[in-house]
Formats: C-alpha cells, sequence, structure tokens
C-alpha cells in the first residue's frame, strides 16, 4: 500500500519556487518592520499590524508583477506556478473568516495596485501612486510609506531575478 502520492517533479520544482519567495518575502518584511518601528510616531506604531498585512499584499503584488514580466515560463507553467502561489497564501491566511477576509484584501490589492502600474505615466509617478495607496490602506499619512512603496518594489525585483527553475523539472 503507498501512503503517499510522489508530486511530480514540475510541481515540487513550483512549490520549492514559492516557498522561496514567501520566505524571502518574509524577511523583507521583518527588515521593514524594524524601520517602521524607528520611524513612526507613538500613534502609528499602534497600527503596526495592519500596516505589516498591508506590506505583505503590496509585497506580494510586487513579487507578481515582477515575475510575471519576467518570467520564462511557458503559459501552462505560468498558470501552475499561479495555483500553486494561491494555495500556498490561502493556507498562509487560513480558512476562516479572518483568512478570507485577508484573502478578499488581497484580491482588492492586486487590482488596485495592478491599475496604478498600467497607468501611462512615469516611473516616479506610478511610484508615488504606489505609496499614497499604500498610505491610504495603512490609515497614516507618514511619508515613509512613500519611501517604502519603491523600496519594496525594487526588492520584490531583486527575489524575482534569484529564482530558478529546474528545466528537468519543468
Amino acid at each position: 500500500m503507498r501512503w503517499f502520492k510522489k508530486q511530480p517533479k514540475k510541481e515540487s520544482s513550483y512549490d520549492q519556487m514559492t516557498l522561496f519567495l514567501l520566505r524571502q518575502a518574509s524577511e523583507v518584511l521583518a527588515s521593514t518592520r524594524q524601520t517602521l518601528k524607528e520611524q513612526l510616531d507613538t500613534g502609528e506604531q499602534s497600527k503596526l499590524p495592519q500596516i505589516e498585512h498591508e506590506l505583505f499584499y503590496f509585497l506580494v503584488f510586487a513579487l507578481e508583477y515582477w515575475r510575471q514580466k519576467h518570467s520564462s515560463l511557458a503559459e501552462e507553467q505560468d498558470r501552475t506556478f499561479g495555483r500553486i502561489l494561491g494555495t500556498h497564501l490561502k493556507a498562509m491566511f487560513g480558512d476562516d473568516p479572518d483568512g478570507q477576509a485577508m484573502w478578499d484584501a488581497l484580491l482588492e490589492r492586486l487590482v488596485a495596485y495592478g491599475q496604478i502600474v498600467n497607468e501611462k505615466q512615469g516611473d516616479s509617478a506610478k511610484f508615488l501612486g504606489f505609496g499614497m495607496k499604500l498610505s491610504e490602506y495603512c490609515e497614516i499619512a507618514n511619508p515613509v510609506l512613500l519611501l517604502l512603496a519603491p523600496d519594496l518594489f525594487t526588492k520584490a525585483l531583486e527575489l524575482v531575478s534569484r529564482l530558478k527553475i529546474d528545466e528537468a523539472g519543468s
């Protein structure tokens, strides 16, 4: 009797890539959290949990944007990776009402940030738009978020550029 189905190598490679991205994103957010603790005033620090969620949503958007833009994956491979990423994110959020609310918030943010990136304007204006939208979602008007959005967007590009898919598994 076989207790565990062997996962196809392709699926395993995408699973490993997804876990790598999420681990790296967690490290970026931990570093960012420390910066925020130093730069936010006392009243704003009380919103730190909400801000952390918003930063995570923004970073997921940035990772997805750069992954899609720089992906060498075929269409079917890209769909597989997207499905696995979605599965990991849903597992992270949980299947209770709070988890569903987080999933809905993420989807809303993906649309909002996607609209900004698709506007016909220069990068500086888009970065300002990201920072303003991030500030709006965080419900604080601290200029640190205006600077943080381009930094996270750049860090997401760095993370995505490190991804390597095992060609034998794809």
